[in-house]
């Protein structure tokens, strides 16, 4: 018998402790084998020692801190209610309310034109002018004129700014094309109460005498215009036109040898100044010179009938010609067209119908026959 082997029951018992010793070996493997897979699956799984892991700990750091750093994009206010002509907020009644256009005397004291949504000046004959001053506020102007005679070339202005005409009648002696505005016009000359007179030719109105007018005349204080106007406005919130290499700090419109306006950039308000002959063009009514965001210059045919029954231009005002449009110390070259059937329009040379900034207009008719007399510089 080998004296080196075990006896049978150590050798049970060797053999039944290496058993347990395998058997509990096995069993860590197996729950260490699990718990991986558990963390495998909950996205931690356990890094080899021997192997670093990646640092993308680190790269979610540096994208978190470039989405914070980005800015916040600023919030754009979008008013509910915009004036139809300048495209500016204004309450819910004023929104709905009927624009006025008043003719008056460019050669007499000037009540209410600062408080103009639009000024027009159109040239007549004789180196004259008139001026149709759209209003939309008129409670708080205790004068307002001086009025003046209109004719069909001024009255169609209005009708393309959907606006109602108020003057002192017509002095048309030549019959010419005009857009349709019946239920849209007051004529002082008829009714007589709604107008005085001072220094024997002066003619002004005032809120009270207005308001019984309109109502006369039909005319609704609030309407709904569908019409377009000639030029859209810009987005709330897009930048303002510019139009960088084409500068405008004083544009001159030389009527005549004796009717000069200039238009001069104000770089602190953004706005232009009108001048006339010389000097500033002011509001009687409250000593305010008179100032615009958007300023443009309409060339249009005119023919001016001398004879021995009449002197009288007339200008084109239905049909089409060039122009510019002025913003910002800026310029752009520009067209026109518009119909019998009121509508006008504004566009680019591309084509494209002209986008504006918003703000208030000043708008000079010139005759086509004197381009050349407009200098911008």
């Amino acid at each position: 018998m080998n004296k080196n082997t075990l006896s049978n029951p150590v050798r049970s018992i060797a053999f039944f402790l290496t058993a347990i010793i395998l058997a509990c070996t096995f069993g860590f493997t197996v729950d260490g084998w699990q718990a991986e897979k558990e963390d495998e699956k909950d996205g931690n799984i356990a890094q080899n020692p021997e192997q670093p892991a990646e640092d993308t700990e680190g790269e979610n750091k540096e994208e978190d801190t470039e989405q914070e750093q980005l800015p916040e994009e600023p919030e754009i206010y979008i008013p509910e209610y915009t004036d139809r002509i300048t495209g500016l907020e204004v309450s819910a009644e004023l929104a709905g309310a009927t624009s006025l256009a008043f003719v008056m005397n460019a050669e007499l004291p000037a009540y209410g034109i600062s408080y103009a949504d639009m000024l027009c000046e159109i040239p007549t004959e004789n180196d004259g002018t008139r001026l149709l001053a759209f209003l939309s506020r008129t409670e708080n102007l205790w004068k307002i004129g001086s009025i003046t005679n209109t004719r069909g070339y001024i009255s169609n202005i209005a009708k393309y700014f959907g606006a109602a005409v108020i003057s002192l009648g017509s002095d048309d002696t030549t019959l010419y094309n005009k857009c349709d505005t019946t239920g849209m016009e007051l004529d002082l000359s008829k009714s007589q109460g709604y107008h005085y007179t001072e220094y024997m030719s002066n003619v002004y109105t005032n809120p009270d005498l207005l308001a019984s007018g309109l109502e006369n005349a039909g005319i609704e204080k609030d309407t709904s215009i569908t019409s377009p106007l000639p030029y859209n406005h810009t987005d709330f919130g897009a930048e303002k036109i510019v139009y960088a290499e084409q500068v405008a700090s004083v544009v001159r419109i030389e009527h005549s040898t004796n009717s000069i306006t200039d238009l001069r950039y104000d770089e602190e308000t953004a706005s232009y100044v009108v001048y006339k002959n010389g000097s500033e063009m002011i509001d009687s009514l409250n000593g305010n010179t008179v100032v615009f965001t958007n300023c443009f210059v309409l060339f249009a045919d005119s023919i001016t009938y001398d004879n021995a029954t009449c002197n009288q231009m007339v200008m084109d005002t239905i049909g089409s010609g060039s122009g510019y449009y002025i913003t910002n110390g800026t310029y752009s070259e520009i067209k026109w067209t518009a119909t019998s059937g009121g509508i006008m329009t504004f566009y680019s040379l591309g084509g494209d119908k002209l986008t504006v900034n918003r703000g208030d207009n000043y708008i000079s008719f010139v005759k086509s026959s004197r381009v050349d007399s407009v200098k911008i510089q």
